[in-house]
């Protein structure tokens, strides 16, 4: 004799599905400072004894405030719903230069006959997907023997190092006047033997003027007396 039965059996996936991450990834910015990353691109073979249902990272977005090593983990859903996990480094970098954009100027000498020049008064609207970080001229200062017209280079540089330079033209001018210091007080002999003035110069009433550019040249507007100008001082 026989008899029969039925039971309800039912079949669990308990095991997790295995993670397998690539130790080390480097991600490029592009042009406009960003970059995306894919969970396939993470995955190094991960595996479930049954199916892998879905791969998913953390982070698929990167920009310019990434720069450098992150982490970045992937989890692996199994069909059964069970998951694992791991990370991987990637490393974001910016290789886009910057785009150099110059404008001329004009400018003046300081009263110590130099001007050092600010990258900044150079640029012309300088532009990189990550920022601009630096600007410097080169030369950076001007002197006295640069009066005229000056070839400046300007390097645009960025965070990462990335540059480009542009040309700008200075025109430099020396608009400083010349101080004039005078000795307070000159007394001339009159020779009684001589029939013609006597003369005094430029350097005679010159006390230590001075100019930031060096004196071209001292003068004076009376330099010749006579008897008729014995007396009362003269103001020359």
């Amino acid at each position: 004799n026989t008899d029969t039965c039925t039971a309800a059996i039912t079949v669990e996936d308990l095991v997790p599905p295995t993670a397998s991450c690539e130790p080390m990834l480097a991600l490029e910015l592009d042009p406009s400072g960003q970059a995306s990353l894919s969970a396939a691109e993470v995955d190094a073979g991960s595996f479930d004894n049954c199916t892998v249902a879905d791969l998913s990272i953390d982070q698929t977005e990167f920009s310019c405030t990434d720069l450098g090593m992150q982490t970045v983990e992937l989890t692996v859903t199994g069909n059964s719903g069970n998951t694992s996990a791991c990370t991987t480094n990637v490393q974001i970098t910016d290789v886009s230069k910057p785009f150099a954009l110059c404008q001329d100027i004009e400018a003046d000498l300081g009263p110590d006959g130099t001007l050092t020049l600010d990258g900044s008064s150079l640029d012309g609207g300088s532009l990189d997907n990550c920022g601009v970080a630096t600007l410097t001229p080169n030369p950076s200062q001007l002197t006295c023997s640069d009066i005229g017209f000056n070839t400046v280079i300007l390097t645009v540089a960025d965070a990462s190092g990335n540059f480009s330079t542009c040309v700008s033209s200075v025109s430099l001018a020396d608009n400083t006047p010349p101080t004039a210091v005078c000795v307070p007080a000159f007394t001339i002999q009159i020779d009684p033997e001589s029939e013609g003035p006597s003369f005094i110069s430029a350097t005679d009433l010159d006390s230590g003027s001075f100019d930031n550019c060096g004196i071209a040249q001292l003068s004076v507007d009376l330099f010749a007396f006579t008897c008729s100008d014995i007396g009362a001082p003269t103001p020359v």
